[in-house]
Order: structure tokens, then sequence, then C-alpha cells
């Protein structure tokens, strides 16, 4: 478990940092807290969660690669639940320690294929797109089920690209521009879920038409698309 007195200091050492920078840092923050608010393939991803994770005030609630801390500070302000933020990579952390942390938020380096917290500690643990970068899989997926209490959830999704490649090249840009280590089929993705000890309940592959599939690929390869196509958000919901 995490020391109680250890994050109390850390998130007053943070409160202090906040009190001492300008206008900059406010302007940083607001950009963290939001840069990804207007990438299309985010938003259609965390619609699609939200109504399975199914918050409640009371909840402990793990968030696996938590990166900027964005998600989980928006999750705890609007549904009042405590959320741990876990991303492997020390500078990530301290970028959402500076920006996101809030009362109910902390955020810690760990790794997801070893959970720096005890059994039955969480109500429900969810990760946005990360499943297909950890170097085991089926380690983190046992870890998460260890962590979670009787009856908790566990919601993800991953990387596929279980379309056909519309633009030549895409996967392999990919693997390497975001260090994507396997792409799951959604019989591997139940079949992995399922060995790890869980019931699955659902699943679901979140881009079914060739042109919301069409600017997920274009975005790979073209800067600046990923926000551009987020004004035809509506457009994409109806499509899908």
């Amino acid at each position: 478990m995490v020391d109680g007195e250890q994050t109390s200091e850390m998130k007053k050492s943070v409160a202090q940092n906040h009190r001492t920078r300008g206008w900059h840092f406010r302007m940083k923050r607001f950009y963290e807290r939001h840069r990804y608010d207007f990438v299309f393939f985010r938003r259609l991803e965390k619609r699609a969660i939200l109504p399975w994770l199914n918050f409640k005030p009371q909840d402990r609630v793990c968030e696996l690669g938590s990166f900027n801390g964005a998600n989980a500070r928006a999750f705890a302000q609007r549904y009042g639940c405590s959320i741990y933020g876990l991303d492997i990579r020390p500078h990530v952390v301290q970028l959402a320690q500076s920006f996101n942390n809030t009362a109910r938020t902390c955020f810690l380096v760990g790794s997801a294929e070893a959970l720096p917290f005890g059994n039955e500690t969480f109500d429900k643990i969810y990760g946005v797109s990360v499943l297909e970068h950890f170097a085991d899989g089926q380690c983190a997926l046992r870890e998460a089920y260890r962590c979670l209490k009787p009856g908790g959830t566990f919601v993800a999704t991953t990387d596929s690209f279980a379309l056909p490649e519309l633009w030549r090249g895409t996967y392999k840009i990919q693997r390497e521009r975001y260090s994507v280590r396997r792409y799951y089929s959604q019989v591997e993705l139940v079949r992995e879920v399922e060995a790890a000890g869980f019931k699955v309940l659902h699943t679901e592959p979140l881009i079914r038409h060739w042109s919301t599939g069409f600017l997920l690929e274009l975005s790979v390869h073209v800067n600046g698309v990923k926000s551009l196509a987020f004004f035809l958000l509506p457009l994409l919901r109806w499509l899908e």
C-alpha cells in the first residue's frame, strides 16, 4: 500500500510549487489537462468505457498508464472517486503530479506488471490504450486481477488495427513511434483476459467504419490530423 504520510508530503510540495510559478505554468497546465480532449479517437474511447466503469463516489480506482493525469483528474472531479494513476516513466509522473494532483488523485511511478499495491485494493481498474505497450500483457492482467476487490471491474481499450491496412506502412510507423509491442485481435484479447482470471462481460470494436479507420491511420502518418478530426466527432459517432 502507499504510505499516507509520504503521499501527503508529496501533495503539499506540489501545492507549494503551484504558488511559486506564473502564467506560463498555468498555460502549460491547461494544455496538459485538455490536450487529448481534442483527439477524436481518445474521445471515442472514453465515451465507450465510462458506462462500464460506472464510477461511484466511494470507489477506489487505479488507472494504468495514466500519462499526464488528465483523465484521472477529470474522472475524480466529476464522479468524486479516488484515483491512483500509475506510469512507468518518472518524467511523465512528475508532469501529472505538477498539473493534476488533487485531494482525490495521486500519481506514482510503477509498472503494471508489478503493481505496488496490496491484494484487493481497488474497486475498479482501467487503462486507455496501454495493454499493447506492455512487455508482458498477461502479467499485467494478472496483476490487475490480484489488486481488484471481489466483484471489481476492469475496463480497457487497446490498439488492434483489426481493419485492413489502408495506408502502407501504418503498423510499422505506429509500432516504432509509439512503442507498440503487440496488436490484439478481439479473440486474442478475450482469451488473454479470461486466462488472467476475469469473466468477460463485453467486448466491442470501437472503430468499425472505414472513414474513421482512414482518419486514424492518416493521423499516424500526418501530424495534426488527430486534432483536426475532432471537429468531425458528431459525424464519426453517427457512422460508428
